[in-house]
């Protein structure tokens, strides 16, 4: 027979058993107060580690979880076929204008593919580490990498002859180390381009200038740098250009034979001279793309542009020599094609680092300061500017980046140790998070995106359903807690007007107080569930970013790793799907358990514990209105695991509501159980 708690009016609360079980409960109490502090603390040390430690949207960079370190992929640039149409003006005995296409390559920013062929990434190992593996960075922690992978094969990086278009560097927190000798994919041709000179920017990037006739009060020769202006029986004559140079193709250089005073300044040079060599190895695949023989752009001008501006250089120097005011002559369509491969160079030297910002100025190493003379005449004793083969334009010496290079340096965890040493958040959180996605994704494969989407539905499934049974009574208690919003409504309501009166104010927290008391909900029933789903969002939050197969996801035309709101400001108006219903499943999941209780309240409340309900739903709906807008500010795969996390909930919260009308339900938390307990 159970002994009733009246026997206690007799041992004035010094029943032993008793005493013990409110030691235990306190004890329980306080464990319990002490986990959740530890937890909430630890996750939001990680989330301003965040912040410290930056990821990126591409993969080989920023922080990553990868299986092993021979698991490390490079940073990619996806490069697709691009081509725009140039229409050529008649020439010679042309009547109509010709309509060509220039095929090249432009970047695709869509995806971020993560190059996980282990042949292929062995091959970039062996190939940037040596075949030791104790040279160069590659899959070193502060380090940068840069891949060039072509559309139409996102699953390795452009090669010839099992050479890899792919480069390593360190940055200055990295210890420096020997590089082994590039080895170019690309065969390396000479590049002819203008010569570039001090006031080249402020001159409206002018490489060549024209002869211009007027015939006004007698015939006048002018320069000009509208072609339209010059153009006379079908020809242009040009009267100025800045020079011709030769593109430094670094060929001629090995790294192994690179020497210097000390050790730091060897690597250095080392370092500097493979960016210069991966940088031109780049720029002449942009070249032969567009100017390949068999290209529009060659058949219309007759000869690679760079064999064509050669020609026209070599006539140039004659007729200064000569002392002629036409340096020489240009079809209309030729100065087209002309125009043309200025724009296409200049873009290319921008990427490759041929040309370079300093002190918001666009600078080259090229820079001839006679070329600011206009008269030809004037410009002989200039000759040197037309001497192409000792001209160069190099990479310039404060350009630091590999072409296409991330900003940011790789810092690489696969293994539980590495994680610790970032705390405990990713030790105890986020590895083995990171470690149970990376399987199950293994397992599972790609699929074209569905894999990562099946991989998030389970993950989440896995978490939330043990969260829930964890925290199961937690959450009856809340629910049970809705009923109590009325009578707390009813305090509310009581003390109105007395907001400034520290003693009503008291009286009104003491019969709040003893209203919970009463029916036994303590400060972890009322806010338990809720501190455990933040650990979570941020793990997985953190998961997503930093997991090379997840954020590098292409799903429906959808990056994983993209802002969803920045595509649809692109144009990319899949993504509004995506956030769409992101945001729509967070505002139903918020809202529904409002909704499902107001009708209820409004049948038994009053209309002052209606407004005071109403002060309660205020700060409801500013936190809907706060998640709202950090769902919209979540990248694409972020936003597709708040729909699950979502979906979830609103399940859950249907489901608690069906429970809370059972008796079962009701013998245990309802609050006249409740108050017995």
């Amino acid at each position: 027979m159970k002994r009733s708690e009246k026997f206690n009016y007799f041992t004035q609360d010094k029943d032993p058993v008793e005493k013990r079980k409110k030691l235990l409960r306190k004890i329980w109490k306080w464990f319990k107060v002490t986990i959740l502090v530890l937890i909430l603390g630890t996750t939001l040390t990680g989330c301003v580690q965040s912040f410290v430690l930056k990821t990126s949207n591409n993969t080989g960079a920023g922080f990553e979880f990868t299986r092993s370190r021979e698991h490390i992929g490079p940073k990619v640039t996806v490069l697709q076929d691009e081509s725009k149409q140039l229409e050529l003006p008649a020439s010679g005995n042309e009547t109509e204008t010709t309509k060509i296409n220039i095929n090249t390559y432009k970047v695709n920013t869509n995806v971020n593919p993560y190059i996980s062929d282990e042949t292929v990434l062995s091959g970039i190992r062996k190939q940037l580490n040596g075949e030791s593996g104790h040279l160069g960075y590659y899959g070193r922690d502060n380090s940068y990498s840069s891949a060039i992978v072509l559309n139409n094969d996102l699953s390795t990086v452009y090669n010839k002859n099992n050479k890899y278009l792919v480069a390593a560097i360190r940055s200055q927190k990295a210890s420096a180390a020997e590089l082994p000798d590039y080895e170019f994919v690309n065969d390396i041709k000479d590049i002819y381009f203008f010569n570039y000179y001090y006031n080249w920017a402020s001159s409206n990037r002018t490489f060549i200038k024209y002869l211009k006739t007027e015939v006004k009060d007698g015939e006048t020769e002018t320069n000009t740098t509208n072609a339209s202006e010059a153009l006379k029986d079908g020809l242009i004559s040009v009267t100025w250009v800045s020079g011709l140079s030769k593109v430094a193709s670094y060929t001629d250089e090995k790294i192994s034979e690179v020497t210097a005073d000390t050790d730091a300044e060897k690597y250095q040079k080392q370092q500097k001279l493979l960016l210069n060599q991966f940088n031109r190895d780049v720029l002449q695949l942009f070249y032969d793309k567009t100017f390949s023989a068999d290209s529009d752009f060659v058949k219309h001008l007759g000869k690679d542009p760079s064999l064509f501006l050669k020609e026209k250089i070599d006539q140039a120097k004659q007729s200064v020599a000569e002392h002629k005011n036409v340096l020489f002559t240009l079809t209309a369509k030729e100065e087209v094609l002309l125009k043309k491969y200025i724009e296409l160079m200049s873009s290319w030297f921008a990427l490759t680092g041929y040309l370079w910002t300093e002190n918001s100025v666009v600078q080259s190493s090229q820079i001839v300061e006679s070329a600011q003379d206009t008269d030809a005449v004037k410009a002989s004793e200039y000759t040197e500017k037309y001497n192409y083969d000792k001209n160069l334009i190099k990479i310039g010496e404060p350009v630091n980046k590999l072409a296409f290079q991330d900003n940011t340096t790789l810092l690489n965890v696969s293994s539980w140790g590495q994680a610790w040493k970032y705390g405990p958040f990713y030790g105890f959180f986020v590895y083995p998070t990171a470690f149970v996605i990376n399987e199950i994704s293994r397992g599972i494969g790609s699929l074209s995106g569905w894999g990562t989407i099946i991989v998030l539905f389970i993950v989440t499934i896995l978490i939330r359903s043990v969260v829930f049974g964890l925290t199961f009574k937690s959450t009856a208690k809340m629910s049970a807690q809705e009923e109590l919003k009325s009578k707390r409504a009813a305090i509310e309501a009581k003390y109105v007007g007395f907001e400034n009166n520290k003693a009503m104010k008291a009286r009104k927290a003491q019969e709040l107080q003893a209203l919970n008391k009463k029916y036994n909900i303590t400060f972890f029933d009322t806010v338990g569930s809720q501190f455990m789903t933040l650990p979570i969002f941020i793990t997985m939050w953190r998961a997503i970013q930093i997991i090379p197969s997840i954020k590098s996801t292409q799903w429906l035309g959808i990056n994983f790793g993209s802002t969803s709101y920045q595509k649809v400001g692109e144009g990319q108006y899949v993504y509004l799907i995506v956030l769409i219903l992101a945001i729509l499943i967070q505002l139903i999941s918020s809202l529904l358990p409002i909704l499902l209780n107001r009708k209820r309240f409004k049948e038994r409340t009053s209309i002052a514990q209606r407004q005071a309900l109403k002060k309660q739903e205020r700060t409801q709906h500013i936190m809907v209105i706060v998640f709202t807008l950090f769902v919209i500010m979540f990248t694409a795969g972020v936003q597709i695991y708040w729909i699950f996390t979502g979906i979830f909930t609103i399940i859950q919260t249907l489901v608690m509501w069906r429970v809370k009308k059972t008796q079962w339900f009701k013998e245990r938390y309802s609050l006249k159980a409740l108050a017995r307990k």
